[in-house]
C-alpha cells in the first residue's frame, strides 16, 4: 500500500516516535511545562505519510500549499498541540 515506505516504515516510525517523546518530556520553561499527547500510531504516521504524497502529486502549488497545510494543523490537532494550530489558523495565508 505504500511502496518504498514498506522497508524503511518502523525505522521512520521509531525515529519520529521518538521525537515526540523527547520533546513531550521537555518541561522547561519555554516549552510551558507542556506534555504532548504520545498517543500517535503507527497505521496514523502512515495515513499522513501517505496523504503528504498525494498531495504532492496534485500539481497545482496553490492547491497542494492549501491542502498540505490543513492536513499538517490535523496533524498537530492530532498529538495535542492545538494551541499552535489555533494561532497558525488565525494568519492571513497568501498563496500566490
Amino acid at each position: 500500500m505504500y511502496g518504498w515506505l514498506e522497508e524503511t516504515t518502523d525505522e521512520r516510525w521509531q525515529a519520529a516516535m521518538e521525537t515526540t517523546r523527547c520533546l513531550g518530556e521537555k518541561k522547561s520553561a519555554e516549552a510551558g511545562g507542556y506534555s504532548m499527547k504520545n498517543s500517535f500510531t503507527k497505521e496514523q504516521y502512515l495515513e499522513y505519510i501517505q496523504m503528504m504524497q498525494e498531495v504532492r502529486d496534485i500539481g497545482d502549488p496553490e492547491k497542494s500549499h492549501a491542502k498540505a497545510d490543513d492536513i499538517l494543523c490535523s496533524l498537530l490537532r492530532s498529538i495535542g498541540l492545538n494551541m499552535i494550530v489555533n494561532i497558525y489558523e488565525e494568519i492571513d495565508k497568501w498563496y500566490a
